[in-house]
């Protein structure tokens, strides 16, 4: 049986990647100033306002345009099938020290169950499209 951490660990160029771009968004030094819960190598359930928290701490204004910037990553964090099983099996929400900020309710719960299985739907049709375009090419080489 895989443990549930497994499933949430992100892939270690996701990771970096993404470390890297959000301390350069919000003007760190580097990697090690970023709060704690994206230290992590797994997915954490985010409060909703992770975003806002961010801009509020470095100093960053609403309309800045970093503050898009901030808010796109924080969305491809999310995006990820590792913060999705994060959303599916975790207990609760945490805000940017790791402080328990809030339960996942049932509804937050389906929400995510219907995206990880629109996700799962993608995945299928991209391998299909996939796979007609290795035949395509296997038969256009004849």
């Amino acid at each position: 049986m895989t443990n549930p951490l497994q499933l949430r660990q992100f892939d270690p160029e996701f990771l970096a990647n993404f470390q890297k771009g959000l301390a350069d968004f919000l003007g760190l030094d580097g990697t090690d100033a970023l709060p704690p819960i994206f230290k992590l190598p797994v997915a954490v359930a985010l409060t909703d306002d992770a975003t806002q928290q961010l801009c509020q701490r470095h100093g960053i204004a609403v309309h800045d345009e970093r503050a898009k910037h901030v808010a796109a990553a924080i969305e491809r964090y999310k995006r990820r099938v590792q913060y999705h099983y994060a959303m599916l099996k975790g207990e609760a929400k945490y805000d940017l020290d790791m402080q328990r900020a809030g339960e996942i309710t049932d509804r937050e719960r389906d929400d995510w169950q219907r995206r990880f299985d629109h996700l799962k739907h993608q995945q299928k049709i991209g391998n299909r499209k996939a796979q007609m375009t290795a035949v395509q090419r296997q038969f256009s080489r004849v």
